[in-house]
């Protein structure tokens, strides 16, 4: 009798610490999956990490593709341990800079977010129960735990606390750890509206206590270019065709050139000239080109051009919910 309450005693301490390290990595899977991924990490401070994530269990590491030197040291990668990842604002990661294999593995997690496989679905299912009867679960462990110590006498006692307080934790892990309301927005687009009116909008692929996971993000940027100050900015490189001036005069442009060295498309907004603001709406694809012409009466000096342009690309981000939170369905379910 001894020994069958034992391996039962056994048995228990391995499936609670199991199921406990398995809901641990759910946890933290919105991080895992950028795990290996060439990402840019953004601070609360405003300060940007670029280069490839480790992810830890205990904190982050990003490995720069080249070393930064300062103050005569290289140093080669940044260590964010657990206390300063309350100070992460977002962790992207870009399609345009994967490699194939990386995109494939991309694509097989957007399809499994949209198609979950029967195992992931019963796992679901299985952390709504745990939630919904926490405490059902909680006087069951205790009510097991106080039967094994009556017939076991001291055996057990020694162990209840422990076994309890790990199987407690598990417990508030799993009903952390899902949200019905979220549940059925997997796969789906949700906006998520964060500090100083950030609005992003994007595919849910998982969520977790502390994070959430959107796919497929639009981030826009918007420039200007002054053409007195600069000839590049944003990824856009800017030249005038001048026409040919008789008489040695100074020559005037006619013709705007824009080229986009990005990796993804850039809009044109408006281009303002000397005297007045013409409204372009343009775009150009990834390493394009596109020449404006102007007419005779906007024939000015290049010096005194200003285009605004807008970038946009799309990214996968890992956002903190202590910054954002889901605030909208952007489709429908039905």
């Amino acid at each position: 009798m001894l020994d069958q309450l034992f391996f039962l005693t056994v048995l228990l301490v391995f499936l609670v610490v199991l199921t406990s390290i398995w809901l641990q990595r759910k946890r933290d899977g919105c991080l895992l999956s950028l795990h290996g991924s060439e990402i840019k990490l953004l601070m609360d401070d405003g300060v940007a990490h670029e280069g490839v994530l480790t992810v830890y269990h205990t904190g982050l590491e990003i490995n720069f593709k080249s070393p930064m030197s300062e103050d005569g040291i290289d140093r080669f990668s940044r260590l964010i341990l657990q206390p300063e990842l309350k100070s992460i604002v977002s962790i992207a990661r870009y399609p345009h800079l994967m490699t194939n294999d990386e995109i494939k593995t991309r694509d097989r997690q957007i399809r499994k977010s949209w198609h979950p496989s029967a195992f992931s679905k019963a796992c679901r299912k299985g952390r709504n129960i745990l939630n919904l009867l926490g405490d059902a679960f909680h006087q069951s462990l205790s009510l097991f735990l106080g039967r094994l110590k009556q017939l076991n006498g001291t055996g057990l006692g020694t162990q209840q606390d422990k076994l309890q307080k790990i199987g407690s934790s598990m417990i508030d892990l799993a009903a952390n750890a899902y949200e019905p309301i979220l549940e059925p927005w997997i796969g789906h687009r949700i906006v998520v509206e964060g500090p100083e009116g950030i609005t992003l909008t994007g595919i849910l692929k998982d969520y977790s206590a502390l994070w959430i996971e959107l796919l497929d993000v639009s981030e826009t940027e918007q420039y200007v270019m002054d053409t007195s100050q600069v000839q590049k900015i944003g990824g856009i490189e800017f030249s005038a065709v001048p026409n040919e001036a008789p008489h040695g005069s100074v020559p005037k442009t006619d013709t705007i050139q824009l080229f986009n060295t990005n990796p993804w498309s850039v809009w044109v907004l408006d281009v303002e000239l000397s005297a007045e603001k013409r409204t372009i709406k343009q775009e150009i694809p990834a390493n394009k080109q596109i020449r404006i012409d102007l007419s005779p009466a906007e024939v000015i000096d290049s010096n005194s051009l200003k285009i605004s342009f807008q970038s946009c690309k799309k990214a996968d981000i890992c956002l903190p919910r202590a910054f954002f939170i889901p605030r909208y369905g952007a489709e429908s379910l039905i």
